[in-house]
């Protein structure tokens, strides 16, 4: 696995040992669905999603569940989502001398630091 960095304002929670529900025809990096303050949030395998991967539901749950928050659209309404965790995020402070190179084994990783910005 890799690590990756979220500003703390999108984080809205944490689940231990999320229940979720398979979606029949999802795409291969989702779990499913997690229920989260009365709604329906897609869970997501990072890893899966950057390498191109079938979400590790195949072979075990994820034991945590991140719930964030994110704008589709700049100035857009919030939308939610969940990243499988297989251990308890770390809150640390980083500053721009910890910028590095990008990973080269996805071309995902530029487009989402792109939309990651541009929001």
């Amino acid at each position: 696995g890799r690590y990756f960095a979220l500003p703390p304002h999108t984080t809205y929670g944490l689940t231990e040992s999320p229940e979720f529900a398979c979606v029949p025809g999802a795409v291969g990096y989702a779990y499913g669905l997690l229920t989260w303050q009365e709604s329906r949030v897609p869970l997501l395998d990072i890893n899966a999603l950057v390498h191109g991967e079938l979400a590790a539901v195949q072979n075990i749950a994820p034991r945590y569940a991140l719930i964030v928050g994110y704008q589709c659209i700049p100035r857009g309404p919030l939308e939610y989502g969940a990243i499988a965790l297989a251990v308890l995020p770390k809150t640390i402070a980083i500053g721009d001398e910890a910028q590095c190179e990008l990973p080269a084994d996805s071309p995902l990783w530029s487009a989402t630091c792109t939309f990651m910005l541009s929001v």
